[in-house]
């Protein structure tokens, strides 16, 4: 398993029972942008941010484990990205 890389793929592929989703689109309201660049984005998951999700749950749900998904090109993007530079836990 790589290290969650906050592509956001995870939530939109699959939104877990926690999820808002707008009815004009299939991505969870929860779900916020933390970073924007030209090449890639970053994001993370509010209701977990706020404290409204336990850490208990937040396992539960596989929030920041990471993945494996070879042919998600966000996640290829970030990795390869100058993404290295964030602070992971600023964020």
């Amino acid at each position: 398993m790589s290290k969650c890389v906050r592509c956001g793929n995870c939530c939109r592929v699959a939104p877990c029972a926690y999820s808002d989703l707008d009815h004009n689109s299939t991505v969870c309201r929860h779900l916020k942008i933390v970073v924007e660049a030209d090449d890639f984005t970053l994001y993370r998951c509010a209701l977990y941010n706020e404290g409204r999700i336990s850490p208990e749950m937040a396992s539960e749900l596989s929030i920041g484990v990471g993945c494996e998904v070879e042919f998600n090109e966000d996640r290829q993007r970030i990795a390869y990205s100058s993404c290295q530079q964030v602070n992971w836990n600023a964020l």
